[in-house]
């Protein structure tokens, strides 16, 4: 990549995860960074001295820069800021969810195939070392069954939003990924919370190919958990994605596709990596390829309605 001309690469927000996408970005190859704007300039300053990184008073300025940009703001921006990147001709990451709304989402897919542009999705649990070594381990198996859990301590930040669009939607997403086919049917199993903003909701998804996941995401436990479970026809396997461990094993009763005891389990090597430098890797290959290696946006709209339909019914 080195033979290349560096892609101009700036970002907007500078919040936590801001904050990790500057202390990275520097470090990719193929990428100049050229800096960041955040409308709390206070902030912005104090944060570009501690990362030594050139902050931008105006976001016109900014992307006078650069080629691409990387878009950390809250979701209700995100169909805005993302709409006047791609109108400049810049590509664009935007951190999960892709947009407020399945509508919002599309306008913004759409956009980016008119413009000819990369738009890519930041759904970092894809390119979580346990789940891709999940995929490689399950190439051959038929999936029967998934079990996705994803918990944790009830957080500060985001308490106005609900489980679905801060915690599940990241395991939609991997339920969507790993079926390769459309949901056809929704259960809701159980939920808490309030309609306006539910802390824990848990959902069985049937799918088009005869996939069933059962999808748990909750804030009222009390610690985290992020697993995955997938019965094949063969294996059982369990993919834990915050250890970044996976087991397999032989399941004791295939007909009933009952789990296996972990205790019965062999854990599989892993290879090691950061996943944020990873993603935004894949995005700078995703330019300079022409086609999206990262998180597509047609990918994570599918991940949005999907996250819709499941508040409806939950909210019902």
């Amino acid at each position: 990549m080195s033979s290349y001309k560096k892609i101009k690469v700036g970002l907007l927000g500078i919040g936590k995860m801001g904050s990790f996408h500057a202390k990275t970005l520097p470090n990719i190859p193929g990428i100049s960074f050229k800096g960041a704007f955040d409308l709390d300039q206070a902030k912005l300053q104090e944060t570009a001295q501690l990362l030594n990184f050139k902050p931008y008073t105006s976001l016109d300025s900014l992307l006078e820069k650069v080629d691409a940009v990387i878009i950390v703001t809250p979701t209700t921006t995100h169909l805005s800021l993302g709409s006047l990147c791609l109108e400049k001709g810049k590509h664009v990451f935007i951190e999960k969810p892709l947009a407020a709304t399945f509508e919002a989402a599309e306008k913004l897919v759409v956009l980016a195939k008119e413009k000819g542009l990369i738009l890519g999705v930041g759904h970092i649990e894809r390119v979580n070392p346990a789940f891709s070594a999940l995929e490689e381990a399950m190439h051959k198996e038929l999936l029967l069954k998934l079990k996705i859990h994803r918990q944790s301590p009830f957080p500060e930040r985001m308490a106005q939003e609900s489980v679905v669009s801060d915690m599940m939607i990241h395991d939609l997403d991997l339920a969507l990924h790993l079926a390769k086919c459309n949901p056809k049917e929704i259960v809701i199993l159980d939920k808490k919370g309030k309609p306006s903003c539910l802390d824990k909701v848990e959902v069985k998804i049937f799918f088009e190919s005869g996939l069933v996941a059962t999808v748990l995401a909750s804030r009222l436990h009390d610690s985290k958990e992020r697993k995955v479970w997938a019965t094949c026809e063969s294996h059982n396997f369990e993919a834990d994605l915050l250890n970044k461990t996976l087991k397999i094993g032989i399941p004791p009763d295939t007909a009933n596709l009952h789990p296996l005891d972990a205790s019965k389990m062999e854990e599989l090597p892993i290879r090691s990596y950061d996943q944020l430098t990873r993603e935004q890797r894949l995005f700078i290959l995703s330019i300079r390829r022409g086609d999206s290696l990262c998180v597509s946006g047609e990918e994570a709209a599918k991940a949005v309605k999907l996250a819709e339909e499941i508040e409806r019914l939950a909210t019902c």
